[in-house]
């Protein structure tokens, strides 16, 4: 069994590298579903969409991730969900500085209908892989986040 850590022999080989690969199909596969039912809404729109439908009125900062620091990306793509009528800005009545984030009604019914689509197909693309290897696999994934997080802390 090959060393998938260090055998530099090649690149398909890495795990590292095949990560990034299937990120990358996973993420040409989320293109064309959105193209299909929702063409208007990007990948990174349909994050944000969902992030609100987990919980409505998040301020933008709430909305970007903090280990890929996308602030200027997130501010794109809320001025565009803003433009096409899925998501409104309102004063934050606890800091009038501040704004939060709501979807709208047309917003909250695209994602009741492209969610479905979106579970269903993943499940079937996940299917042939048991359960069992797929809760190993999140957790061997988030071991690593941790990982890197930790790794990535400036030292005192």
């Amino acid at each position: 069994m090959p060393d998938l850590i260090s055998d530099v022999s090649s690149l398909d080989l890495a795990l590292a590298y095949r990560i990034h690969r299937m990120a990358r199909r996973l993420r040409v596969h989320l293109v064309r579903l959105l193209a299909e039912h929702a063409p208007e809404i990007s990948p990174e729109q349909w994050f944000l969409l969902f992030r609100l439908h987990e919980r409505d009125g998040r301020s933008q900062s709430e909305l970007t991730d903090p280990v890929l620091d996308d602030r200027p990306n997130v501010s794109r793509q809320v001025a565009g969900l803003i433009r096409t009528g899925h998501i409104e800005r309102q004063p934050d009545p606890a800091d009038g500085r501040r704004f939060q984030l709501f979807l709208t009604d047309a917003g909250r019914e695209r994602v009741e209908q492209v969610l479905p689509v979106i579970v269903e197909t993943r499940r079937a693309l996940f299917s042939s892989v048991p359960p069992d290897a797929l809760q190993t696999f999140s957790d061997v994934l988030a071991t690593l986040e941790t990982e890197l997080l930790s790794s990535e802390e400036p030292t005192a």
